[in-house]
């Protein structure tokens, strides 16, 4: 991955990024999982809000194609409810 074309493609609870990296990691995509809020507590401080606090990054050029899983995953999910 190079930095410049890291686009961040969902932003949600710890427990929804990781669902979310694991569904498009099965697909051949490779992602970044970042917890603003953890690392924020890990340096002595508590900052955001622990609902959004998690972000997922793809290589720009497979963005589209994650956010498409992610969409079709988590609706999935939620008609089996």
């Amino acid at each position: 991955m190079n930095k410049e074309s890291i686009v961040e493609i969902f932003r949600g609870s710890d427990i929804e990024a990781n669902y979310a990296a694991a569904i498009i990691k099965e697909n051949g995509i490779r992602c970044i999982v970042r917890n603003a809020f953890s690392e924020s507590i890990a340096a002595g401080w508590a900052d955001g809000y622990p609902a959004s606090s998690t972000a997922l990054f793809v290589d720009e050029e497979d963005g589209e194609k994650a956010k498409a899983l992610i969409k079709e995953a988590f609706n999935a999910n939620q008609q089996s409810v």
